[in-house]
């Protein structure tokens, strides 16, 4: 019951499509430029699984701009969708995106800067703006990585090669993230191995006898946190604030980059709160490296939710990320 009318002409081709589940329109220029209309329309696939064909990967010399409204599909419902799409065997571009639906919201950035996502595999070059906004309680990221989270907000602008490495990492990043829980080993991640900054048992070695890295999933709260990234350093422009289910840490300083533009020598001043008793397990992981995110320890209680002296440790950590020297500074 799909209704199709379609118009070859010399300098273009359009067709409009009506019906149950699908309503829209396309035209196409002379150029190659394609541009489709979407609306009231109901697609029966399960979101970012469909990234996941590899018949997608293989289509080159695409320029589109795609509009749509009132789509629903499997696990979520948009209200508006609009982005171009220009890929070749060069580069793949997503531009000027804008996207309202029950699970993702992106927009421009707060400076009314176009959104965009774009990837150069000449130089292995990622570029990534805009405001981006994850609601994941249909669980439709954590199908597709290896990383839950209940909420993700970041207002970027960042460029970097290299998927795992993030050498050249160079941008500003504000960023708040919920419920987030990894669902790998932690020696196993890859994600978490290229962020690493430190390993928080050494640093709380004296507060226990248990000096063990417990392998076990890293969990935390909420994180959030201003960076700036620039060629020489990354660095903490507004304190990261990280809780877990038990204790409330704050980060700030910064991270000098080596010659090969990876972040290498830490300069970070770490306060951390909680309620100390005797024999507590510690298991201690790192979340985050651009520039610094620790989590995953396991605490009796939080006292109140102010930071005061009376329950703060502060620590002073140098080093190297592979190599901290980490000091208690109020003992």
């Amino acid at each position: 019951d799909q209704y199709f009318e379609i118009n070859f002409l010399a300098n273009e081709t359009y067709a409009n499509f009506s019906g149950k589940s699908l309503n829209g329109s396309m035209k196409i220029d002379s150029s190659g430029f394609m541009k489709i209309d979407v609306f009231d329309t109901k697609f029966e696939f399960k979101g970012l699984n469909s990234l996941n064909s590899n018949d997608t990967t293989q289509i080159n010399n695409i320029n589109l701009r795609f509009i749509g409204n009132n789509i629903q599909t499997l696990d979520d419902k948009f209200q508006n969708v609009d982005f171009y799409l220009l890929k070749n065997n060069k580069i793949t571009t997503f531009d000027n995106i804008n996207i309202t639906s029950n699970s993702f919201n992106i927009k421009p950035t707060k400076e009314n800067e176009k959104a965009y996502i774009s990837y150069n595999n000449t130089n292995n070059l990622y570029k990534v703006r805009g405001s981006y906004e994850i609601n994941d309680k249909n669980n439709l990221i954590s199908n597709f990585i290896n990383y839950n989270f209940g909420y993700f907000f970041s207002d970027l602008n960042i460029q970097w090669v290299g998927f795992n490495e993030l050498k050249d990492l160079e941008g500003k990043i504000q960023f708040k993230i919920k419920d987030f829980e990894s669902k790998t080993s932690l020696s196993d991640s890859v994600f978490l191995r290229a962020l690493k900054i430190l390993n928080l048992n050494s640093m709380i070695g004296n507060l226990t006898n248990d000096s063990n890295l417990i392998s076990s999933n890293l969990i935390i709260d909420r994180a959030e946190g201003n960076l700036y990234i620039g060629k020489n350093r990354a660095l903490i422009t507004k304190p990261i604030k990280l809780e877990t289910a038990e204790a409330k840490m704050n980060w700030s300083g910064d991270i000098l980059k080596d010659k090969n533009g990876l972040l290498e020598e830490l300069n970070l001043d770490l306060e951390m709160r909680l309620k100390v008793s005797e024999n507590i397990p510690w298991y201690a992981a790192i979340f985050g490296g651009i520039p610094a995110l620790a989590g995953g320890l396991v605490f009796e209680n939080i006292i109140d939710e102010r930071l005061d002296d009376v329950s703060t440790f502060r620590f002073d950590v140098t080093g190297s990320i592979n190599n901290p020297e980490i000091v208690r500074l109020d003992r």
